[in-house]
């Protein structure tokens, strides 16, 4: 019924124990703390950090109403001006530690106030978590409806071809949302299976099933493995002045 959470709490304790608890019941936490000793210790896929000199701001929960509405893939939650936030007061060396604890900041450059960065506190990003909890979800859901609306799913090869589409289908959906990678190289084809975005798809043959998984009615060995797209960040030019 909800994915992202936030807390009033600016302690260090409660902020821990809110993203410890968000991680491992498939949740997303967005915390804040003044001081970069919140981060200390801290490895967590689903939980991100705004580090603020005005924590009392609640900027996190300005920085999850800017973005979560986005369907996943199509934000990237670094860049990001906040509606009534105004950038921290950190010095140059204090942003940097900040990254370097994989926590986020609000900076000001040429006159504009934007989240810095965009990662968990393992030092993933936020975008790729949630693309990655979107995917299972979909499938999840697509696999149920899939075995409520069908009268039976034979387990034999044409039983097994009706799982594969519909694993094939949420991670179409996932490239159309810019969650996967479009395949245009000749390495990038040899990541693809329909040659338009980089995910492959391999399911067994009922000959290559054991006999317990089919006394069980369970089909196993379904795998996935796809490129995330990902966003630039870092822009780096170089240009040659000739007179």
């Amino acid at each position: 019924a909800f994915y992202a959470v936030c807390i009033a709490s600016r302690e260090n304790a409660d902020l821990a124990l809110a993203g410890t608890w968000a991680d491992a019941n498939g949740k997303f936490f967005f915390g804040c703390a003044e001081s970069v000793t919140a981060l200390s210790g801290r490895s967590v896929d689903r939980e991100s950090y705004l580090i603020h000199t005005s924590p009392t701001d609640y900027p996190e929960c300005a920085w999850v109403g800017r973005c979560l509405p986005s369907d996943p893939g199509s934000i990237d939650w670094k860049w990001k001006v906040l509606s009534g936030q105004t950038a921290s007061t950190f010095t140059s060396s204090e942003l940097t530690a900040i990254r370097a604890a994989h926590g986020n900041a609000i900076q000001s450059q040429a006159g504009v106030s934007f989240t810095n960065d965009s990662f968990t506190t393992s030092g993933k990003f936020i975008d790729v978590i949630m693309g990655r909890d979107w995917i299972e979800d979909q499938l999840k859901t697509d696999l149920l409806s899939m075995l409520i609306n069908n009268n039976s799913i034979p387990y034999d090869d044409s039983g097994i071809a009706m799982v594969e589409a519909v694993v094939r289908g949420v991670l179409k959906r996932a490239g159309d949302n810019e969650l996967i990678a479009k395949a245009s190289s000749a390495a990038d084809m040899l990541k693809s299976d329909d040659k338009v975005y980089m995910f492959r798809v391999t399911v067994p043959l009922r000959s290559d099933t054991s006999s317990v998984d089919r006394a069980n009615r369970t089909l196993t060995d379904v795998k996935f493995v796809y490129t995330v797209a990902g966003s630039i960040h870092e822009v780096e030019v170089t240009g040659t002045i000739t007179v």
